[in-house]
């Protein structure tokens, strides 16, 4: 929206050079504050200065004289949540197996909402938040890199690329960082109470439910948890092996809830069964015998002459 654009640009001058409002500094600035396009055609260019010079006398910044570096960080993140392709890691790919796209090479770029798979225009051919990736893996051949991304649509691509273990890497990072701080979670299949009034939540196979005091994490390395189920409204504990921690700071959109719903396929249960039993896997505790002191010691230390009693004297 233009009006959008122009609070930007407002924000830009601000940060730049304050509470000092100059017209003539604006109107030689609007090249670098406002794209070409934009500029091109009669009056166009008086149009974008009067907007700019309006969003910046209304600004509450400016009433209120807030910092610049303020105004910086807000500016920062409002163009992160509206464009978060541009705060991307971005790798090359080719796309070996699975379902088509316009076409099989690829730039890949993950970025804190998601997967992109966009070309060299930067048109995305493909989106996946992290809710619907089920699970990322790498392998090395012969040939070199590769790693295979499956979603809870029951899609599984397999790409090609230099980067292949670190697209791998970098997207569980993300995929178990949201999980441990996830408040949400979804049903894997169906729970009754052990009788009415009693305080176990009821519920069906996709439902989602909100927890209560714990997050993903408490989910992960406990039996019971506590939470609200969103289609009855009802609070209550039930077991932890009866839910899928999804990957999200924010309650997921409805077409990605209806992903995992009623109509769930096979494919999709047996991937939260495998990332389930690998996250169980890595939080399992280490059983070895820790190392004492007294195993140290015969290690690195002599073992000490034996001491008679007659030695004992003539020390």
């Amino acid at each position: 929206k233009n009006e959008d654009l122009a609070s930007l640009a407002a924000q830009q001058y601000y940060v730049e050079f304050g509470s000092d409002l100059n017209t003539g500094r604006i109107n030689s600035l609007l090249p670098q504050l406002i794209p070409d396009s934009c500029l091109a055609g009669s009056g166009m260019k008086e149009k974008w200065f009067n907007m700019i010079v309006k969003a910046y006398k209304e600004a509450p910044y400016v009433c209120n004289h807030i910092d610049r570096s303020r105004v910086k960080e807000g500016l920062v993140m409002f163009a992160k949540y509206k464009w978060p392709l541009l705060f991307s890691k971005f790798f090359e790919a080719y796309k070996f197996s699975g379902p088509t796209l316009p076409q099989n090479d690829v730039i890949i770029a993950v970025n804190w909402t998601g997967v992109y798979f966009v070309d060299d225009q930067e048109h995305v051919l493909l989106e996946s938040s992290f809710p619907e990736i089920m699970s990322v893996t790498s392998s090395r051949t012969a040939n070199g890199q590769s790693f295979t991304l499956v979603t809870a649509r029951g899609h599984e691509y397999t790409f090609t690329s230099v980067n292949g273990e670190e697209i791998c890497t970098l997207v569980n990072y993300f995929l178990d960082g949201l999980r441990k701080r996830s408040k949400f979670v979804i049903a894997t299949m169906d729970y009754q109470s052990p009788g009415e009034g009693s305080q176990f939540l009821s519920f069906k196979r996709g439902d989602l439910i909100t927890l209560d005091t714990e997050d993903g994490e408490d989910v992960m390395h406990s039996g019971w948890c506590s939470g609200s189920c969103e289609r009855t409204r009802q609070t209550g504990d039930f077991p932890a092996e009866c839910v899928y921690v999804l990957p999200t700071l924010t309650k997921p959109p409805h077409e990605v809830l209806a992903l995992f719903a009623n109509q769930m396929n096979e494919s999709v249960e047996r991937i939260i069964a495998t990332t389930q039993s690998a996250l169980e896997e890595d939080d399992d505790e280490d059983t070895t015998v820790p190392h004492t002191l007294k195993d140290y010691s015969i290690d690195f230390f002599r073992v000490p002459k034996a001491r008679t009693l007659g030695s004992m004297r003539r020390g």
